[in-house]
């Protein structure tokens, strides 16, 4: 959390000449690191500007992610990462040869279940343009 790292983070939003907008949300505990920054680009001739939040879109928003958050539990991403690691075992080459000597391993591995797709919650079907 300084400010050469924010500075350097922001600038990969603009590589190779593009050109976007840098959205960042300040806590209090970075508010010194933002005056930092803040000082550094004035001297640079470049200027950040506040950006202004409708509250009622914001609260809207909140409540979206706090619905998403309750359903990313410890146990879903546990079996994401399991099947993940589940791909990548397959696609190995070593292990293609593994398996091709040993066709009931492979039989045990797809035996699995896939795992099931999160229900979409009607008030997560759709998001505004401006998230």
């Amino acid at each position: 959390k300084t400010k050469e790292a924010y500075i350097h983070r922001i600038g990969r939003t603009a590589r190779g000449g593009a050109t976007g907008i840098a959205l960042t949300l300040v806590a209090p505990p970075d508010e010194e690191v933002m005056n930092q920054v803040q000082e550094h680009m004035t001297a640079e001739g470049l200027e950040i500007t506040p950006y202004k939040f409708a509250t009622e879109i914001i609260e809207s928003f909140r409540y979206r992610v706090t619905d998403v958050a309750r359903s990313v539990t410890k146990t879903a991403i546990r079996d994401a990462r399991v099947k993940e690691l589940k791909i990548e075992m397959m696609n190995s080459d070593k292990l293609k040869t593994h398996f091709e000597d040993n066709p009931r391993d492979l039989a045990l591995l797809k035996h699995d279940q896939t795992l099931q797709q999160a229900k979409q919650k009607p008030q997560l079907k759709h998001v505004p343009s401006y998230l």
